[in-house]
């Protein structure tokens, strides 16, 4: 039969995004002089969200990307408190900026020993890394302490477990082959083009983790952006919603915001376009779903479908 899926689903993605929210690893840098010297770079990576995961490996199963250029007040600090409710001070107690952060993303890998990486946007500034090493690898000067690495002769500057900013480096060389990018191109590709002010990316065990008791698994990807968008009609906060189904579950019909557009895809992907001036009820709203479940009757091989 086919029913339409339980609010508890658009709950449990609710969930997603406050827990991912809340629960990852992000370091808030304040300007820390009146002066801004800058640093030489050798590599400037592809701007943007899809530019950044165009040169990290894959296999991240969590990725967060914040970008504070054209963000108004309110989504601005909302932003901020993003970063701010998730310092990790010891991580970054080695690391001084001469400017705010502009744009950022952080994303995480699954292992025995798991890895971090993040990409800051400080405009090319000098940043200030206490270090007990230094080696070049790949071409690029790798300065590291007590597992952590640094590499400022990139734009964005990288910082993250050694292991993966070395992996990093060699995708870099490799021009973007076995890139985060590359690997969910697939799915990514059907984003609607242009910049992003926040994007959150979740895969494999982060969702799992996340699902675990509250619903039976149905997705395997799922990736939120916001961001502002001007229009004829006026000025909207953009919510693009990317979901991989693994189950017979598609996007339907909303009223629930000023502005709602969705795509079914035959491989399973669905996306959602919502638009609201409400910042918070967009943030607290997730697309209509309905899933499509098969049930054996008296233990017959034949089953029958209707819709609602």
């Amino acid at each position: 039969m086919a029913r339409r899926m339980e609010s508890k689903s658009a709950r449990l993605l609710a969930l997603i995004l406050t827990l991912i929210m809340i629960g990852s690893v992000f370091a808030y840098a304040t300007r820390q002089s009146t002066t801004t010297p800058e640093r030489e770079v050798a590599y400037t990576f592809p701007d943007g969200f899809r530019g950044y995961i165009s040169q990290i490996p894959s296999g991240a199963e969590q990725v967060i990307y914040i970008n504070f250029n054209g963000a108004d007040s309110e989504l601005g600090s909302i932003l901020s408190q993003i970063v701010r409710n998730n310092m990790n001070y010891n991580f970054f107690s080695n690391l001084r900026l001469s400017q705010g952060i502009e744009k950022m993303l952080v994303s995480s890998y699954p292992g025995a020993f798991p890895g971090l990486l993040y990409l800051f946007d400080v405009n090319k500034t000098k940043v200030f890394f206490t270090h007990d090493s230094v080696e070049e690898y790949m071409g690029f000067v790798v300065e590291s302490s007590g597992g952590i690495s640094l590499v400022d002769q990139t734009s964005p500057f990288m910082m993250g477990t050694s292991n993966t900013v070395a992996k990093t480096l060699e995708i870099i060389k490799s021009g973007g082959k076995g890139s985060l990018g590359e690997n969910i191109a697939n799915f990514t590709d059907r984003m609607p083009e242009g910049e992003y002010n926040l994007v959150i990316l979740l895969q494999g065990e982060a969702i799992e983790s996340l699902i675990k008791g509250n619903s039976t698994s149905f997705f395997d990807f799922y990736l939120v952006g916001y961001r502002i968008n001007q229009t004829e009609n006026g000025t909207f906060y953009e919510k693009v919603v990317l979901m991989n189904f693994t189950s017979n579950t598609y996007f339907v019909k909303s009223n629930k915001t000023a502005y709602y557009n969705y795509t079914n895809f035959e491989d399973g992907l669905s996306l959602a376009v919502m638009m609201d001036t409400n910042l918070t009820k967009l943030m607290q709203t997730e697309p209509e779903m309905r899933m499509i479940e098969i049930k054996m009757a008296n233990e017959e091989p034949k089953s029958n479908e209707t819709s609602s």
